[in-house]
């Protein structure tokens, strides 16, 4: 499961597809791609592949793909949305005629997943290079501990008022991104007739576009090879902004847009701190035998900085979005890892969200074969990169008073 979804695949297969006959397959499960019978072709039999440890699927034959929703959507005709408040309803047992209400969370975008990881790198990379960051933004990372070496090799950027339609047409088009989506037919996620697959992007007529966002400044969220796989936005917060608006982390994404991109598909988990090889896939690469497990890709970049880079931090994307935990954790172990320290913060002393994530990701952790331990540290300093900040302070400071 991924997405914050509760329901498998498998499931859904179950409903839409009663009796379908299932193969097991070297990863997942292989059933006979129903898209494939529709358009006559039998050489779709055992074509689609779905696996619930990432929550996709494929047909190898005719390239649709997706998620969950995605595939009862397509099998269904319903909207992106409508699909998922039907599926909702089915996993809580309510009545067809109950309406229920998604949260923004919940709903996706339209039925267009990302492209290869290449693909959103160097889209995402290529924007970045053209963009600065504020002297504003500066100093708040300065304050947090960062000097400007460490923002630089981050790649934190401040979203741009002006000139976004330049940025854009420079990311996708430019860099030959919009032409490589439209050939690579190999691609496990790629459909010909989709539209612009690079969430935060848009198609506009014949051009392509960035959506408009508040005050903010890009976070990168990159995968064990540091390659970027999505943004997260850290907004600047006016004391006057409403509920909503008062949020500091969202996701980048151009799901609300007709022709854009959700982040379905996309990385939910954050790498920092890990060795460096020309192959992560290989047997013989080797992770830390202890690894750190956040909440956050700005405070895993800090918390590894301020470690004197000694801590290897994998971060999720808010404390209950664990839906890519349990393969992350799966490919630690493989590759030597021995236990998990939970760095979550202290204010799961009075949140009771984080206390229940807290008490999942310990299953979870515990059934990957890993042991774990849960760090603690003085609660008036929050997160993890608050008290390492404070400790760093207190060592510099009991160093200069010798």
């Amino acid at each position: 499961m991924t997405d914050n979804l509760p329901f498998t695949i498998d499931w859904v297969v179950d409903i839409d597809l009663p009796g379908v006959k299932k193969y097991k397959a070297a990863r997942g499960t292989n059933i006979d791609c129903p898209f494939c019978k529709e358009d006559g072709d039998k050489k779709g039999k055992e074509k689609l592949n779905y696996n619930d440890s990432n929550g996709k699927w494929r047909c190898a034959r005719c390239n649709n793909a997706g998620n969950s929703v995605i595939l009862h959507s397509k099998l269904t005709g319903l909207g992106y949305n409508e699909a998922l408040a039907d599926l909702m309803k089915r996993w809580n047992g309510l009545p067809s005629d109950v309406k229920i209400k998604l949260s923004s969370r919940e709903k996706g975008g339209p039925e267009y997943v990302p492209p290869h990881t290449f693909l959103l790198n160097t889209a995402y990379t290529s924007l970045l290079d053209q963009l600065t960051l504020s002297d504003k933004h500066r100093k708040d990372l300065r304050v947090r501990g960062l000097s400007d070496e460490d923002i630089k090799a981050f790649g934190y950027k401040t979203y741009p008022k002006v000139g976004m339609s330049t940025f854009a047409r420079n990311a996708i088009v430019k860099t030959g991104v919009a032409q490589a989506m439209l050939r690579y037919e190999e691609n496990e996620h790629f459909s010909s007739d989709q539209h612009c697959q690079i969430p935060g992007f848009f198609d506009f007529g014949n051009d392509v576009r960035m959506v408009r966002r508040q005050s903010s400044f890009f976070v990168p969220v990159r995968n064990i090879d540091g390659t970027i796989d999505r943004f997260q936005l850290r907004h600047d917060i006016k004391p006057t902004a409403s509920y909503e608006d008062k949020k500091k982390y969202t996701s980048w994404s151009s799901g609300e847009k007709e022709t854009g991109c959700s982040v379905t598909g996309t990385s939910n988990i954050h790498w920092v701190g890990f060795p460096e090889s020309e192959d992560y896939r290989s047997d013989e690469y080797r992770t830390p035998e202890q690894v750190e497990l956040t909440e956050g890709a700005l405070k895993g970049d800090i918390a590894h900085t301020l470690s004197d880079r000694h801590w290897a931090f994998i971060c999720l994307l808010g404390v209950s979005n664990y839906g890519q935990l349990s393969q992350a954790l799966e490919y630690l172990k493989k590759h030597g890892t021995k236990r998990i320290n939970i760095c979550f913060d202290m204010d799961y002393l009075v949140n009771s969200n984080v206390q229940s994530s807290l008490d999942k990701v310990k299953r979870m952790i515990t059934d990957a074969g890993l042991s774990w331990e849960w760090i603690k540290w003085d609660p008036k300093y929050k997160g993890v990169d608050d008290w390492l900040l404070a400790r760093k302070k207190f060592i510099e400071a009991k160093k200069s008073g010798e």
